[in-house]
C-alpha cells in the first residue's frame, strides 16, 4: 500500500517517446521451461526493485504504462556481455542466480534485470538483444 501511494504522490515523468523502462535479460541456452523462466524473472525483478533508488522507482511507477520488457541472450558469453555494458553504463541491474533445486545447476546465472533506464540509454550489447 505505501508503494503504491509513493508513486500516486510521485511527478508524472512522461516522455512517450523516451520512456522509463525495466528489462530483463534471460539466458535462452539454459533451456529453462516457461514457468522456470517466469519465475527467474519475477525474483530479478524483485531484487532490482529493492536496489533502485525510491526516487528512480517512484519516477517509473509514475508512468501507468510502467513498460517491462523481456531480451533473450543466446549464450552465457551474450549474457556476461549485456551485463558488463549495463554495469559500464551506470545502469542499475540485479542478477538472478539459481539455487539449483529444480531445472538448473546450483550458482547458475539466469536472468538479469535492469533499469528503470531510457530506451535511448540501451547502448552497445544492450541495443543488439532480441525480444524474448
Amino acid at each position: 500500500m505505501t508503494e503504491t501511494a509513493t508513486a500516486a504522490h510521485a511527478e508524472p515523468d512522461l516522455q512517450p517517446d523516451d520512456p522509463l523502462v525495466v528489462y530483463a535479460v534471460c539466458r535462452t541456452d539454459l533451456g529453462m521451461s516457461p514457468g522456470k523462466l517466469g519465475a527467474q524473472m519475477m525474483h530479478a525483478f524483485d531484487g532490482l526493485r529493492d536496489l533502485v533508488p525510491a526516487e528512480l522507482m517512484s519516477a517509473y511507477h509514475a508512468d501507468p504504462r510502467r513498460p517491462k520488457i523481456a531480451l533473450r541472450a543466446s549464450s552465457h558469453a551474450k549474457f556476461d556481455k549485456a551485463l558488463r555494458a549495463a554495469h559500464d553504463a551506470g545502469i542499475p541491474a540485479y542478477l538472478q542466480v539459481d539455487a539449483g533445486l529444480t531445472e538448473v545447476a546450483a550458482n547458475t546465472p539466469t536472468v538479469f534485470a535492469l533499469g528503470p533506464v531510457r530506451r535511448s540509454q540501451m547502448t552497445g550489447a544492450l541495443r543488439r538483444l532480441q525480444l524474448l
